[in-house]
Order: structure tokens, then C-alpha cells, then sequence
């Protein structure tokens, strides 16, 4: 069995890991056609075992509207979720949305700490981003 079926069969039998990288896999269509409401299904699946990866996976496709309706408070709202459990790719998108007051209200000093707790945990961006070097945007 090739490791994209194993990957999806380990999805079907509820393995939240397996669920988020098969979401992955339909955002950047790897070996398939990009979808992005089969990618938010595999999120929520994983989302609901409580895997904060999975809840920053929402929170991106909230903030981007691929595959739901773009809403910037949903996307706060899940990267929130995922960055109190530590999370730091969450902990810097919930830094991102705090210092443009995107979909919260707007907060300088919070974006900050959010930034520093997420570079304590080794995220280059949000150590760039306290350093105040600049990065090209990436679309998806």
C-alpha cells in the first residue's frame, strides 16, 4: 500500500494526524485536485478530537474563503483556540489578526506577545516579525 492510501486509510479510521495532512493534501492538491471543502471537512473531523493543528488549519481557510465563506472572526477564533494550547504557528497567525484587528480588535501589544511566545517556541516568522524584518506574502 503506497503512503497516500495509507494515509487516507488511517483518516477514515479517525486518526486526527492522518485527517489534517489528507486536508493538507486537498488545500495544495497533492495527488489530487485542490478542494477546498473536502479540506475543511478533513479539518473539522480532526478538530473535533481537539488537534490544534486542525484548529489552525480552519482558522487559515476562514481567513483565505477557500472552501468556506471568507469570515476573519471564525479565523481568529480558531487560531485563538489552537495558540492558548501552545501551538505556535497559531499563536503567530493570532498575532498577525491582533496587530491589523482583523476579525479582533486591534492590539499592538497582544500581536506582540503573541509573536514572542510563538518565536520562544523556534517560529522564525513571528521572531522576523519582532525583529521587524519583512517576508513576501504568499497566495494560496
Amino acid at each position: 500500500m503506497d503512503d497516500g492510501k495509507r494515509m487516507e486509510r488511517d483518516a477514515e479510521d479517525g486518526k486526527a494526524g492522518a485527517q489534517v495532512l489528507m486536508g493538507i493534501r486537498c488545500v495544495a492538491g497533492l495527488g489530487m485536485r485542490r478542494d477546498g471543502e473536502k479540506a475543511h471537512a478533513w479539518f473539522r473531523r480532526a478538530a473535533q478530537q481537539d488537534d490544534p493543528d486542525a484548529w489552525c488549519q480552519l482558522g487559515i481557510l476562514y481567513e483565505r474563503g477557500f472552501g468556506v465563506e471568507a469570515d476573519a472572526e471564525k479565523a481568529a477564533f480558531w487560531f485563538a483556540r489552537a495558540a492558548v494550547l501552545g501551538f505556535a504557528p497559531a499563536m503567530y497567525n493570532l498575532g498577525m489578526c491582533l496587530e491589523e484587528g482583523t476579525g479582533v480588535a486591534k492590539s499592538k501589544k497582544a500581536a506582540q506577545e503573541w509573536y514572542r511566545k510563538a518565536a520562544e517556541l523556534g517560529h522564525v516568522d513571528a521572531k522576523d516579525r519582532l525583529e521587524g524584518k519583512a517576508w513576501p506574502e504568499v497566495d494560496m
